[in-house]
């Protein structure tokens, strides 16, 4: 079988904020499903988000081990 019969297709891109808190650290993540696959666009934003704010709240999210 070739590679491509095996290839994933990739993650549609999602829209969501980055709204940072009126602190010294910290953003809200607004908007972002994290039972969907992330783009790589959407994980090298919540990625640049990390490193800017140091610590980001998702809410109302399922989120399990897997």
């Amino acid at each position: 079988m070739s590679a491509a019969a095996h290839s994933i297709p990739s993650a549609s891109a999602q829209s969501f904020e980055v709204r940072p808190f009126d602190a010294p650290v910290g953003a809200e993540i607004i908007g972002l499903d994290l039972t969907r696959p992330l783009s790589d666009e959407d994980f090298a934003r919540v990625h640049r988000a990390h490193l800017d704010h140091a610590l980001l709240v998702f809410r109302d999210q399922r989120i399990t081990p897997e």
